[in-house]
């Protein structure tokens, strides 16, 4: 079993347990930065079985074909040339209530009229449904908004190169959003204990706190500074990397026999 990710934490999200379970199962990880991987071993995996990677995510952004605004727009039917947020809001699996925080992301998002507003579903987690039926009400009433259950990695990292802030609470915003050098404004928890660019913003849940930080985000002295931001997540080619360390892996004895535990 090989690891893609190991080491990282998400307080607010029930992905904690099974990361660090699989971590345990597996023979060699490909953590994405040097923290994640030093934790790693501190949970007694040998070190010559961990290989910091950097993050496949950030590598999609370095080396896909990226659209530009009319072929988004041709694609997804929205005007790509206007500001636009890009707002994705997953269920908070360690507690939460996801309709009121939701209603209290969407009541701040009324206070920006003049943004347009892209919305990607939640995911599969229990919750998901709740938000996504907010979400399809919220855009039947507004011509700014428009909402997708997936927009392809294409698609999706093409939108975020031209939006004007990332907003809610998924990984992407703390991940990849940096490497595009855009504002993120991360909502609640469920990001605790991932690395922090000085491009993201981290706000509770509430309307006023949520507005605020929006304001904070848009601002042209903000955005500035976040293009001297830099991800640690960039390890260069590191799918490539992964599969020539997994070929020599095969070829070690490390493959053919039980792990021992680092101490």
């Amino acid at each position: 079993l090989a690891h893609i990710g190991g080491g990282e934490v998400t307080a607010g999200a029930a992905d904690e347990f099974f990361r660090h379970s699989i971590t345990k199962m597996a023979s060699i990880h490909f953590p994405s930065c040097a923290a994640y991987a030093a934790r790693i071993i501190r949970m007694g995996e040998e070190p010559r079985r961990v290989f910091n990677v950097g993050g496949l995510g950030d590598e999609n952004i370095r080396t896909m074909r990226l659209l530009d605004p009319a072929a988004l727009a041709e694609r997804f039917h929205f005007d790509f040339e206007r500001p636009y947020l890009l707002i994705t809001y997953h269920p908070v699996t360690l507690g939460g209530d996801p309709a009121a925080e939701v209603g209290a992301l969407l009541a701040a998002l009324d206070r920006f009229p003049d943004l347009g507003l892209i919305f990607t579903k939640a995911n599969a987690d229990a919750g998901g449904e709740v938000i996504n039926r907010l979400l399809d009400d919220y855009v039947a009433r507004r011509e700014n908004a428009v909402a997708y259950t997936s927009m392809g990695a294409q698609g999706y990292l093409s939108a975020m190169k031209y939006c004007a802030a990332v907003v809610g609470n998924s990984s992407s915003g703390v991940v990849e959003a940096p490497s595009f050098q855009k504002p993120t404004v991360n909502i609640g928890d469920r990001q605790k204990g991932r690395l922090r660019c000085r491009s993201i913003l981290d706000c509770g849940t509430g309307t006023e706190e949520i507005t605020r930080t929006l304001r904070v985000a848009l601002s042209p002295a903000f955005a500035l500074g976040c293009r001297n931001s830099r991800s640690p997540y960039n390890g260069g080619d590191t799918s490539g990397r992964i599969v020539s360390l997994l070929a020599a892996f095969l070829d070690s004895d490390l493959a053919h026999r039980p792990k021992e535990f680092w101490d």
